[in-house]
């Protein structure tokens, strides 16, 4: 009488099989959680933004950071409209330098500011009170474009 299961070569296949597809779905996804990491950036700004607005709608001006035309990083928050400043999530091409959530400085009357990041398409998306854009190289000034 002939025991019932599999042999060793039928499991070694198998296993074979769901590793090649494994490593296609995880192949194909590769585009897609760049593009979720890219939209999370987008919105990010477009949150810090409207946290900006409503600082600027009670202190008719924007929170002063830096000097104008330094680059540096936006306030750590924005009391109360923005309690913690959203993080990059990371993962980003080595062409987009500096990483992160940037902004052009804001000293003196504090009508303006310019945020941005760096998208993993290799674009930058940029806002100000002007409005959002893409844009094909970081910001150059206050006016983001």
């Amino acid at each position: 009488m002939r025991k019932q299961g599999f042999t060793l070569i039928e499991l070694l296949a198998v296993v074979v099989i769901i590793g090649i597809i494994a490593s296609l779905v995880l192949a194909f996804m590769q585009p897609a959680r760049a593009r979720a990491r890219d939209s999370k950036r987008v919105s990010d700004i477009r949150q810090i933004m409207l946290a900006l607005k409503l600082y600027y709608n009670d202190h008719l001006q924007y929170p002063e950071k830096g000097v104008v035309a330094m680059i540096g990083e936006p306030p750590k928050s924005i009391d109360p409209y923005l309690v913690l400043m959203p993080e990059d999530p990371g993962n980003i091409v080595l062409d987009c330098q500096p990483q992160g959530y940037q902004w052009w400085g804001n000293t003196g009357q504090a009508q303006k500011y310019c945020l941005w990041t760096c998208l993993e398409s290799g674009a930058f998306f940029a806002g100000s009170p002007e409005g959002t854009k893409t844009l094909l190289s970081p910001p150059s000034g206050l006016d983001c474009w």
